[in-house]
């Protein structure tokens, strides 16, 4: 019998339904539970894997496009609220561009962050 090991690291990702049809049809012939199937089919094909890494970009340019991603969120939300507040009367037309204005600038100084790192 196979001597039990703790695996204690967890790996996750997602297919599509495109991504997964070739799969599944061998995952429901095998006896297998999903996890063990996919846990033999990646540990097998690991040796082939080619990583390359990128060496342009600093360490925390990830970290950095993370960031300003959900910045660029925030601010959408913001433009959003200042588009709402406007358009019901609650906000005058001057402060309403005044605000756009400075989401637009924050904006651009978000991207030129990123352009300046790559």
């Amino acid at each position: 019998m196979a001597e039990a090991k703790n695996k204690s690291k967890v790996i996750s990702f997602r297919l599509t339904e495109e991504q997964y049809k070739p799969f599944e049809e061998l995952l429901n012939k095998s006896d297998k539970k999903a996890s063990e199937f996919f846990r033999e089919l990646f540990l097998s094909k690991q040796k082939d894997v080619n990583i390359i890494f990128n060496e342009s970009k600093p360490v925390d340019y990830y970290n950095i496009l993370r960031i300003v991603n959900k910045s660029g969120n925030n601010l959408n939300q913001l433009a959003r609220s200042f588009n709402y507040a406007f358009k019901s009367g609650h906000i005058s037309e001057d402060l309403y561009k005044k605000a756009i204005n400075l989401l637009i600038n924050i904006q651009v100084l978000l991207k030129n962050t990123l352009k300046d790192d790559s």
